[in-house]
């Protein structure tokens, strides 16, 4: 049987970003998740021609942390083009414009 030094539960964005911190210092770590794949609620699904994201778009990266963290496990980070900041839904039977920042 193998012992590790830590165990990470859930397989998310947080969980894997722990798991990945503890091997950088060295430490033997296993990550539990219950789905049949990690990454949580975030994947990209791809039918019928279109590509669907589920889960978080994007997130706030004014930590320098964040992006070393994303590239260190090679991930590309792309830049929000300006055209995706128009929101819209079908509501009714018509297309509607959500509302860009808050609500309140």
């Amino acid at each position: 049987m193998r012992v590790y030094d830590h165990i990470v539960v859930g397989g998310g964005l947080a969980g894997l970003a722990a798991a990945h911190r503890l091997r950088a210092q060295g430490a033997s770590v296993v990550v539990l998740e219950k789905e049949a794949r990690v990454g949580g609620k975030a994947c990209t699904l791809q039918e019928d021609g279109f590509i669907l994201e589920q889960g978080p778009l994007g997130f706030l990266d004014r930590e320098p942390e964040l992006r070393a963290l994303a590239q260190s496990v090679g991930c590309a980070l792309l830049e929000a083009s300006p055209a995706v900041r128009a929101r819209r839904l079908v509501w009714k039977g018509r297309l509607v414009c959500l509302p860009s920042g808050p609500w309140w």
